[in-house]
């Protein structure tokens, strides 16, 4: 990465806080990392990714909003880091590995044991 493409970055961040970029625009702007890391991690979601979507990925039937019971999950496993790195390219959401010491979790739904959400801690 040169110097230009660092500024050309920095720059855009500015624009983006100050005009409160719209989420496609963020989106778009995470386009190309996004599906490089889709690229590097293919045999991972093309194996792993349709077993843990069918086991921990809620569809319409399995949810009872007046049920819902969520628990946060420390990612600490296998099965765990599995059922998180499956959400994070399923999902339309920026991801970066970041800087310093991560802590990742799962919203699960102890009702259900479905995947609610991610949630991502890092220290700098």
């Amino acid at each position: 990465m040169t110097g230009t493409d660092i500024e050309q970055i920095l720059s855009w961040f500015r624009k983006t806080v100050t005009t409160a970029a719209s989420k496609d625009e963020i989106r778009e702007f995470y386009a190309e990392a996004r599906e490089k890391l889709i690229y590097e991690n293919y045999q991972f979601l093309a194996t792993t990714g349709p077993k843990i979507v069918e086991k921990y990925f809620a569809n319409g039937e399995d949810i009872n909003v007046s049920k819902i019971d969520p628990e946060l999950v420390h990612v600490s496993d296998e099965e765990t880091n599995s059922i998180f790195k499956t959400a994070r390219f399923w999902w339309s959401l920026p991801y970066t590995e970041g800087y310093g010491r991560r802590l990742r979790f799962l919203v699960m739904d102890r009702y259900n044991n479905k995947l609610i959400g991610i949630l991502g801690c890092s220290h700098l």
